[in-house]
């Protein structure tokens, strides 16, 4: 199975093989993560981290990973450089992401609702970055997807309670001050789709996760399916059964997950 140079912008996007194998290698390097084996694997390249809105566990996680397989993360905000905008002259994106290309072996994106002007914005510059780049477009959250969280989440779930198959997982979230981005809960939905056989999602009205787009079946983020159950109001005995539960806490304009 050959991977090099694959864009990461959905995990809908790869096949389960691919994303089992994925899985497989990040175990074995976490089993002997100061290996040998690991630490020269990105000697002398360079992977630009592009940050439209700020986190920590994001930065530090891939900036240390980076650090640990030899090679150099690069960070960059818009602030940075002159970019092109409604209201200003300056770089295309196809400008940056041929610049970007040609110093860096891969660029991360991480680009929230707050950053643009309607939903689903941020998902297309990372598509546009990723048509005129020729090195690998790495989702480091965007306002609809997050996959490296998503398969973080995974690899965090089978190492809790072995093979995924046949599990409950529950979602839940409800209103509250902190507002994150869509994107946690819509890849918690997708990715669980892919590993477990049942699914269910909890909300209060005006929380329903956002339709994703063309690649993404709406009626499986919106609850829809039958094989994804969708509860408007708390129920009693709903985590009955369930071997994994995820309670959120957002607004209308975002979510902000805490993790049970």
């Amino acid at each position: 199975m050959d991977l090099k140079g694959r864009d990461t912008i959905v995990t809908q996007e790869w096949g389960k093989e691919e994303l089992d194998a994925v899985l497989r290698l990040a175990k074995e390097m976490k089993a002997d993560r100061f290996s040998d084996r690991w630490t020269s694997l990105l000697a002398h390249k360079t992977f630009i981290m592009f940050f439209y809105n700020p986190s920590v566990r994001t930065r530090l996680s891939f900036e240390g990973a980076m650090t640990e397989l030899g090679g150099h993360a690069q960070f960059m905000t818009p602030s940075a450089g002159r970019f092109k905008t409604d209201k200003q002259a300056g770089e295309t994106i196809e400008d940056a992401a041929r610049v970007m290309a040609r110093y860096a072996a891969g660029i991360g994106i991480r680009i929230l609702e707050d950053k643009v002007p309607y939903y689903g914005a941020g998902n297309e510059l990372l598509r546009e970055y990723a048509h005129w780049a020729d090195v690998p477009i790495i989702n480091m959250a965007d306002d609809k997807f997050h996959p490296c969280q998503g398969l973080a989440d995974i690899m965090g779930w089978q190492e809790w309670l072995g093979d995924l198959k046949g599990k409950n997982f529950l979602l839940t979230w409800a209103s509250g001050a902190l507002a994150r981005s869509w994107c946690s809960v819509q890849e918690a939905l997708l990715v669980a789709s892919r590993f477990r056989d049942e699914r269910h999602a909890r909300a209060p009205g005006g929380l329903r996760p956002r339709p994703a787009g063309d690649r993404v079946d709406p009626a499986e983020l919106r609850g829809e399916r039958r094989d994804l159950p969708y509860h408007k109001r708390p129920r009693r005995g709903l985590c009955r059964g369930a071997r994994g539960v995820f309670a959120q806490l957002g607004d209308a304009g975002g979510v902000s997950r805490r993790r049970l």
